[in-house]
């Protein structure tokens, strides 16, 4: 009966592999969409496509768009954008994290089911955040900081498939504490939680603390990925982040974030 249970399961990851196979959409149209988006974007905007599986999306947008950062997957679009083209296929998901009303829709573009929708976001943004851990600066040079408590690390970070660019935190200690640092009034926007590796090896319970101008205190839940917040800073244009394990160490976890103002 277990054996029976297990071909069953090949069989469907294989059919199921094999649709999404056949239902992707074809190169001849996505190229047409993409040399249609040239005509309109700009030096700064970024990419991102969807679903975030689709990775002939990623071949095409680089190399039609070589000095265009790309955003992962829908995690990696937690953190605020300026000016974002999102190019979709029809079964793309829909996030809500894109329908605020601080995202205005500047133009949609559509070809043979596919579309790409150009997106703003109002006000002032710095698409990454850098923490610091014990007096080590994280910035776009500098990619890691080390500390007896941890060690900070910006890369992809990975969620069982699902990406996003950020930092990978690595908890030695009981409790870590990360500090971010903007202009008073400024809001941290972006996700916390494990990543793929931090969840297979975790070894008990984990939360975070993040205070600023108000305090959200969440524990991790069981699944790899990150978990949304938003967050302004206090008077000092700080935010502070605190991880605590309960009786253990050695706990992967990942931070995507950005400010807006």
């Amino acid at each position: 009966m277990r054996l029976i249970l297990i071909l069953g399961s090949v069989v469907a990851a294989w059919v199921s592999q094999a649709w999404t196979w056949f239902d992707q959409p074809d190169d001849a149209d996505r190229l047409a969409l993409i040399e249609r988006v040239t005509e309109f974007i700009q030096p700064d905007d970024e990419l991102a496509y969807l679903p975030g599986w689709e990775q002939h999306w990623a071949l095409h947008l680089g190399q039609r768009f070589p000095g265009h950062k790309q955003r992962l997957g829908a995690l990696d679009m937690l953190r605020p954008f300026m000016r974002l083209w999102v190019l979709e296929s029809h079964d793309a998901p829909t996030l809500t994290s894109l329908q605020t009303e601080n995202i205005e829709v500047l133009k949609t573009i559509q070809h043979k089911g596919l579309s790409a929708r150009l997106l703003q976001r109002q006000g002032r943004v710095q698409p990454m955040a850098w923490p610091s851990l014990e007096g080590c600066q994280l910035s776009a040079r500098r990619q890691s900081c080390s500390a007896p408590s941890g060690r900070l690390q910006t890369t992809e970070l990975g969620f069982d498939g699902r990406f996003a660019w950020g930092q990978k935190i690595t908890v030695k200690s009981q409790s870590m504490k990360l500090a971010l640092r903007s202009k008073p009034g400024s809001i941290l926007i972006g996700g916390f939680g494990w990543t793929g590796h931090g969840l297979r090896h975790s070894k008990g319970e984990a939360s975070v603390r993040l205070s600023g101008a108000q305090t959200l205190t969440r524990k991790l839940t069981g699944q790899a990925g990150l978990d949304g917040f938003e967050l302004e800073a206090d008077a000092r244009g700080r935010i502070e982040i605190v991880i605590t394990l309960n009786g253990w160490t050695g706990a992967e976890l990942g931070l995507s974030s950005g400010w807006a103002q």
